[in-house]
Parts: C-alpha cells; structure tokens; sequence
C-alpha cells in the first residue's frame, strides 16, 4: 500500500493542497497520478483528515481509512469495495450509490 498524506484534499477536480509522501517522493507522485484518474485504489489514509472531501466517483478500492476523519465527505459514487473502514468517522458522510461491497 501507498502512504499519503494529505492536509487537504479536494478529489473532484482532484488537486492536492499540502501533498507530502511519508516514504520517498515516487511514491507521492504515483498517488497523485492515480488521484488524477481518480484511482486511490489500495491506497493508505489511515487517520487522515478529509472533513467535508470531495470525493465523488473516485475509486478507494482496498483503501486503508482506518480512523479516517470523513465528516461531511462526499463519497457519493465512491468504489469502497474490500476498504477498510474500521474506527472512520462517517457523521453525515453523504455515500449515495457508493459500492461498499466487501467492506472491512
């Protein structure tokens, strides 16, 4: 998994605000790449602070966003499948047609 983190993060226009990469510099711009595409699939958000993220459509297969502050996100559209979502604060989240197929 890719580690990232983020001090804001808008995923609908997908640009990044404060993006720094916790392993090396590679891995940060592979990430940013996929979020271009809007595929953060398998990536590592654990405990990042997304309140009120944009994050419509954008693909968070096999995501970690353990502890992941998700209030007022929009994941509406968002491909969950097999994330895990252990302990994320989900407090008027809005998840409209959100795959959470699989979800651990």
């Amino acid at each position: 998994m890719q580690r990232v983190l983020l001090a804001a993060a808008l995923i609908s226009g997908l640009f990044f605000f404060g993006a720094a990469p916790a392993a090396a510099q590679e891995d940060c711009k592979e990430a940013i790449i996929k979020a271009l595409n809007k595929d953060l699939t398998g990536v590592d958000l654990t405990g990042a602070d997304l309140v009120e993220a944009v994050l419509t459509g954008v693909y968070l297969d096999k995501a970690d966003l353990r502890d992941a502050n998700l209030i007022k996100a929009n994941l509406t559209g968002a491909h969950l499948t097999e994330a895990v979502l252990t302990g994320a604060y989900l407090i008027e989240a809005n998840l409209t047609r959100a795959d959470l197929t699989r979800r651990i």
